[in-house]
């Protein structure tokens, strides 16, 4: 009778173990995808911000073509589209 007995405790603690394992197995599961509905929250929200932002911002290709007259100091926009990495209008040259 005793070797029932504890046939039995070890059958229900392996039901516990057993239950207690896919527990974890779910709560893990569940914050994760509470994780990629915040990070697509995040995402849907950053798409979403620069269209407002943009309109309000001027625009930098157009700040970059905008200089000064030495004379009167003066903006006034440039005849020729500057390359400021390469310091010509083709932005060709090597950058010396």
């Amino acid at each position: 009778m005793s070797s029932g007995a504890e046939r039995q405790e070890k059958k229900k603690f392996l039901i516990w173990k057993r239950n207690k394992r896919d527990k974890l197995i779910r709560e893990h599961l569940e914050e994760l995808k509470r994780e990629q509905e915040r990070i697509e929250e995040r995402k849907e929200e950053q798409s979403a911000r620069p269209a407002s932002v943009v309109k309000d911002a001027e625009i930098w290709s157009a700040k970059t073509q905008e200089i000064r007259n030495r004379l009167t100091g003066k903006k006034r926009e440039a005849k020729d589209r500057w390359n400021r990495f390469a310091g010509t209008e083709g932005g060709g040259g090597k950058g010396l």
